[in-house]
């Protein structure tokens, strides 16, 4: 029988990006502990962050690295494998990130369909924007179009999830994160979500919604909602929901073109401004 590899090798070497997933993807199908392993050779997992200076851009999250492979390509094997050296892999990426590098700007969509393999993963950050470094990064994303993330909705088999964050991501829908019970922090920024119907049914306890310009109404709340930080919704035009979260703690609203929010219990902490005032230094997100 003849060997596999002689037929995918050229396709893997080939420099297509089409062509190196399908190889992949045939890897996966086939379901040869051999062949996953001939893959993931070489494989390491490796901080995003290369140095302290870029902390800002890739927080605390890691990628799976390889000598010929795109992170993402790899990753493709890693999180459906069937080999040990699969499972390993997966169980060395607590925190995840995925993004579009540098020099890869121009292809029009981050395949993000692995996800849903990744089984242990309690941390994600999907980068098919790369921000720049500039204090008004989060803003100067929405100048222009969301990137497609293709796959989203395989996130919902991400059952360990915790903390969420996408940075100008196109095809963003909630319903994926539904069925996510561990996920308590949801960060979108930039991304081209619409629907916010579904937030109701997350069990996020802080939500970040930045720099989203499609985003009209927030009137349902995940109902276990502690921290809310909105900014920068140019369409927005409620909040109702804000009256139906009795586990409010703080709520930041800004950059947002209402004049005053729903009345809420005094507990709350609320910062509120119509007009976001110009950042001068990096600022973390409250969460």
């Amino acid at each position: 029988m003849a060997d596999p590899k002689n037929r995918l090798r050229p396709l893997l070497h080939s420099g297509v990006a089409h062509k190196v997933n399908a190889a992949l993807d045939e890897i996966v199908r086939l379901g040869d502990p051999g062949l996953c392993d001939w893959i993931l050779e070489g494989a390491y997992v490796a901080n995003l962050a290369m140095s302290e200076h870029w902390s800002w851009k890739h927080a605390d999250v890691q990628e799976l690295r390889h000598p010929s492979l795109e992170p993402e390509q790899v990753l493709r094997v890693a999180a459906r494998g069937t080999s040990a050296l699969a499972a390993k892999l997966r169980g060395q990426i607590a925190k995840l990130g995925i993004e579009l590098g540098f020099n890869r700007r121009h292809e029009p969509f981050l395949d993000v369909s692995m996800l849903g393999g990744l089984t242990d993963t309690t941390k994600l950050r999907l980068m098919p924007k790369d921000p720049e470094s500039l204090y008004e990064w989060r803003a100067e994303m929405m100048k222009t179009p969301a990137k497609l993330l293709g796959g989203f909705d395989m996130i919902a088999g991400m059952a360990a999830l915790e903390h969420l964050t996408v940075l100008g991501g196109g095809g963003v829908t909630l319903a994926p994160l539904a069925p996510l019970r561990a996920l308590a922090h949801v960060e979108l920024v930039a991304c081209d979500l619409r629907d916010t119907g579904e937030l109701g049914r997350l069990a996020a306890r802080t939500l970040i919604l930045v720099a989203c310009p499609h985003v009209a109404t927030l009137d349902a709340l995940p109902p276990a909602l502690e921290h809310l930080y909105v900014e920068d919704l140019p369409a927005l035009r409620s909040l109702a929901g804000l009256a139906a979260a009795p586990q409010l703690r703080t709520v930041h609203v800004t950059g947002v073109p209402l004049d005053a929010l729903p009345a809420l219990p005094k507990s709350v902490k609320v910062t509120f401004q119509r007009e976001r005032p110009v950042r001068s230094d990096f600022e973390e997100l409250a969460g």
